[in-house]
């Protein structure tokens, strides 16, 4: 009858043991749960610190390429600029546990996409016809498609779809909504073998946003060569009466092309000294001349007028800055060719890689720029016919500027990445456009 009294006796103690251990097993459970929490909490709370830290320290990059562009002489913009080649004030900068690394690039040494030619499209690598087409047709006004090219019609077909812009693009990322433009073409990152050997992405190549104020190195507006007068051409771009009688006698002009060394028509020139042709005679003249004696000096002056001059490439290439042809406020689309690549370049010239390699070892050659419209002389391929052809799409400075900025925090490896593209011509430097985020 005692067996289960010692039963009972040693049972309890060992009941309230396991009772123990179990609260002991649960508390080292909740302590660990919670110590997970409280690190992952810390992590995560590190981890937001780093982001705010990293995206500063992308503003600070930022604001310190936008300094340097503000500093820069703005007479010409080339690659060996304080704000293209300075790696003291642009490379691996130290912003309190962030390092920061800035790329400030010139819009200009990019095509632009919104003023390319189907030619100038086509002389891109891995470009094809047909989106070409695509691309011309997204950007024109009407709904007419191309031989290879899509509309709305196209689009609005698609599983989510919608209609073409029909105007300029305001992003060169809108490009990968056109038809046939793959991420592989417009980043470049792809398998190589899927790409041309050269081709490191369109994006690098095309812009949508390149333009300038139509106003000369100095800020000055430059002279209407289609509105202004003789004594105007003389004054202002330092012409001779002959070459400013040609320029207003031959005009309008389309293009800064068409003043280069064209012959004036037989029925549209003047005799002068040069001619020796005698005045011609009019029966009246006696009478005239006694009645108004002023009209025989009026005779004489115009006769002893120099002959008209057209001008010769020299002479445009050295005003060019100064000349403008419209009353526009913005030119759009210039390739600033002291900042484009060979691939740019050749797409500038419609696939003449030949050209484009020559103008860039003249720019070398010069000491990194063309400083001068007139150093364009120094290319020997650059024919008259040539020039007249791309002068007006050609510049050698630049209003538009991207400027990347991207910080890795030293304690987490977090990337932050910065994208902005700055008017340089507006006070301060005006931001018209800034992307950003954690770059994977």
């Amino acid at each position: 009858m005692r067996k289960p009294y010692l039963t009972s006796r040693y049972a309890r103690p060992a009941m309230a043991l396991i009772a123990v251990l179990w609260i002991a097993a649960l508390m080292t459970a909740l302590v660990s749960v919670a110590a997970q929490t409280s690190l992952l909490d810390s992590r995560v709370s590190q981890i937001e610190n780093e982001k705010h830290r990293t995206r500063w320290a992308c503003r600070g990059g930022v604001e310190t390429a936008i300094a340097l562009l503000l500093e820069d002489d703005r007479a010409y913009d080339s690659l060996i600029d304080i704000w293209a080649d300075n790696p003291l004030e642009l490379e691996a900068l130290d912003f309190d546990g962030a390092q920061v690394t800035v790329q400030v690039v010139d819009a200009a040494s990019k095509l632009n996409v919104n003023t390319a030619s189907r030619n100038q499209l086509l002389a891109l690598p891995d470009m094809t016809e047909d989106i070409a087409d695509s691309i011309l047709d997204w950007i024109d006004s009407d709904d007419d498609v191309r031989t290879g090219g899509a509309e709305s019609g196209y689009y609005l077909s698609l599983d989510f779809g919608y209609e073409a812009r029909n105007g300029r693009m305001r992003t060169i990322r809108e490009l990968l909504r056109v038809k046939g433009v793959t991420e592989d073409l417009f980043y470049g990152h792809a398998e190589q073998h899927l790409l041309a050997a050269d081709n490191e992405g369109w994006i690098h190549y095309l812009t949508c946003v390149s333009r300038q104020d139509n106003q000369d190195a100095d800020g000055n507006e430059r002279i209407n060569i289609n509105r202004a007068d003789e004594q105007t051409l003389m004054r202002e771009l330092d012409l001779t009466e002959g070459q400013a009688r040609w320029i207003v006698e031959n005009r309008q002009f389309d293009s800064l092309g068409d003043l280069i060394g064209q012959a004036v028509p037989a029925d549209r020139q003047r005799p002068g000294p040069a001619q020796n042709q005698p005045p011609r005679q009019d029966p009246r003249q006696n009478q005239t001349d006694n009645r108004n004696p002023n009209n025989n000096n009026n005779n004489n002056n115009e006769d002893d007028r120099p002959a008209v001059e057209p001008l010769d490439v020299k002479t445009v290439l050295e005003r060019a800055d100064r000349i403008t042809l419209s009353r526009r406020r913005t030119i759009w689309g210039q390739v600033n060719i002291n900042t484009a690549d060979l691939q740019v370049l050749t797409a500038l010239f419609e696939g003449n890689r030949e050209l484009a390699l020559e103008t860039i070892a003249a720019r070398q050659a010069l000491g990194g720029a063309f400083v001068d419209f007139s150093d364009l002389l120094h290319i020997e391929a650059l024919t008259q016919d040539i020039l007249r052809r791309y002068l007006d799409q050609m510049t050698i400075r630049s209003d538009i500027f991207e400027i990347h900025a991207t910080a890795v925090s030293q304690a987490t490896e977090l990337t932050w990445s910065v994208e902005a593209i700055v008017n340089r011509r507006a006070q301060q430097g005006q931001v018209a456009y800034w992307r950003e985020g954690i770059s994977r």
